[in-house]
């Protein structure tokens, strides 16, 4: 299968299977996009300015546990759509409620 560049569309990505724009992944991808970039310039911040190496040490952890926030939005649709798909039904009449 070859890739055809001309066929790409940034807002596809953001689509789910029934062609509806997905608000968690949109929301999941702007989310990491500022967590990369805040990352980038802490790290930055952290070598040129070492008196507070504490305090940037600190924003850097606060950074990647937002940034995992944003990568489980991005992912909670596949695995919700998936679960949602499967044969094993939960409900009043299921063994398993």
């Amino acid at each position: 299968m070859s890739l055809d560049i001309s066929k790409f569309s940034f807002f596809e990505m953001f689509n789910n299977a029934s062609g509806k724009t997905s608000a968690t992944k949109f929301v999941g991808t702007l989310t990491s996009v500022v967590c990369l970039l805040l990352f980038i310039i802490l790290v930055v911040f952290y070598f040129f300015n070492p008196a507070e190496a504490a305090t940037v040490l600190l924003l850097i952890d606060k950074t990647t546990v937002y940034f995992s926030i944003a990568a489980g939005l991005m992912g909670i649709k596949s695995v919700s759509s998936a679960i949602g798909n499967s044969k094993i039904k939960i409900g009043k009449g299921s063994s398993l409620a």
